[in-house]
């Protein structure tokens, strides 16, 4: 009997393996290259957005890329998302881009409350600021050519850095804010503004009309948000120091300081005219600032008072909610 379930099992396997290679030396396999990050159409593709699978031969058209070295370095003029192939069709060198007489090509830092925006559109607006207490400079015609990383040597952490392309007169505006860092990214969907050009506005700091456009009011609300957002980080970090140092007074003294430096700033922001528009942006910002309060109410109430019945926990869910909203609406 046993004899008779050995024999029947080694039929079984042989029938297996010869099923297998029955049908792998009618299709086989073929290597290729197979996306595994999201690949915008300006990005410069890494190592890591990227593998190697076996696919069937049948699933796999004629164009694509086998080799990663081939692929490394290179943009797509589509984008791709994870899974998907990439034909050699659709891969472009950074070089292949035209670029006219009239136009330049620039570089700039990514600032990383803009990162979302690089990623979702081609062309981009700018916010040009010099003098704090007047409303930007609004540059659109810019144009993102590719998006490319850097390592950087300090914190060894990537930092991604913009190819922007534009017109030799809107370079000449935008060249000595984006050398000092003094700039903001913004997006209305690729739509041009009614000025007639970047050189007709008034330069920052002699701005006389002091009422803030809809695009200005976008402007100054993503100031807002990442004023809230340093705040947040710093309450955070103050919060984490004095529970390991223990220390009362300390607290008592950083926070006063922190409390009204906050109250200072939201004021600023908060007593100036903004767009209807933008409103509901401006409204969350307010929500978000609001639960930053409260949240630095609720830590100062744990470490002096001993009191742990104060909602932390709602109080940081309010503020991510709120400064998410925040972001996605001046997204839009």
């Amino acid at each position: 009997m046993n004899r008779i379930i050995k024999i029947a099992i080694a039929a079984a396997v042989i029938i297996f393996v010869a099923a297998y290679l029955f049908t792998y030396n009618t299709e086989g396999t073929k290597q290729v290259v197979v996306v595994t990050k999201e690949i915008n159409d300006t990005m410069e593709i890494t190592s890591d957005m990227i593998t190697v699978k076996a696919l069937p031969v049948s699933a796999v058209p004629g164009d694509v890329l086998t080799d990663p070295n081939a692929v490394i370095g290179k943009m797509t003029t589509v984008g791709r998302i994870p899974g998907d192939l990439i034909p050699k069709s659709i891969l472009a060198k950074p070089e292949d881009i035209a670029v006219k007489d009239n136009e330049v090509l620039l570089t700039m830092n990514i600032p990383s409350s803009d990162d979302v925006l690089t990623h979702i559109n081609k062309k981009i607006l700018l916010a040009l600021y010099g003098d704090q207490k007047q409303p930007p400079i609004i540059v659109d015609g810019v144009e993102i050519y590719q998006i490319k990383n850097t390592v950087s040597g300090s914190s060894g952490q990537s930092q991604p850095y913009a190819i922007i392309k534009t017109d030799v007169e809107t370079a000449k505006i935008i060249m000595p804010y984006i050398a000092s860092g003094s700039y903001k990214i913004l997006s209305n969907k690729g739509q041009s503004l009614p000025s007639e050009s970047a050189a007709d506005q008034e330069p920052a700091g002699q701005n006389t009309t002091g009422a803030l456009s809809a695009v200005n009011s976008i402007a100054k609300i993503s100031e807002y948000r990442d004023m809230i957002s340093a705040k947040y980080k710093e309450l955070e970090n103050a919060y984490a120091a004095q529970q390991k140092t223990k220390n009362i007074n300390s607290w008592k003294s950083w926070s006063e300081t922190w409390q009204k430096d906050l109250n200072t700033k939201r004021n600023s922001f908060e007593t100036l005219k903004y767009d209807s528009s933008v409103n509901p942006a401006f409204q969350q910002a307010k929500a978000a600032a609001d639960a930053v309060n409260r949240l630095w109410a609720g830590y100062n109430a744990v470490i002096v008072n001993n009191d742990k019945t104060v909602d932390i926990a709602g109080a940081k869910a309010d503020y991510q909610k709120y400064i998410t909203a925040v972001t996605n609406l001046i997204a839009e």
